[in-house]
């Protein structure tokens, strides 16, 4: 996306893990619903659809709007995003006995085939 600042064109590159979530009104959290073919997310075999997203790189990512959970995910390519998952067939709240996944993967740019 371009960016014009005092007459200077500058190029802003984000990038991406390639999850399309979807908002569970019923508990207010982000499930995954799908991968981008070729992503880091779908090329880690970790992250499944019906995963609960509970933080990014340590902060809560429930109660929060899409908007807001794609700014924390996406960042310029080749760095590293950490998520902390519950896997789908894991009851909600989390408790102590919870699976959480937690899982880093790197940012690249996405492709939409």
């Amino acid at each position: 996306m371009p960016i014009s600042c005092h007459g200077v064109r500058v190029r802003v590159v984000t990038a991406g893990i390639g999850v399309s979530w979807f908002n569970d009104v019923s508990t207010g959290c982000f499930r995954v619903a799908g991968f981008t073919r070729n992503s880091s997310a779908a090329e880690s075999g970790v992250i499944q659809a019906g995963d609960v997203l509970l933080e990014v790189d340590g902060i809560p990512a429930m109660q929060k709007s899409l908007r807001d959970v794609a700014m924390m995910i996406l960042g310029p390519p080749g760095t590293t995003v950490t998520l902390r998952l519950l896997p789908a067939n894991e009851s909600l709240p989390p408790n102590s006995n919870s699976v959480i996944k937690e899982i880093t993967l790197i940012r690249r740019s996405i492709r939409q085939e």
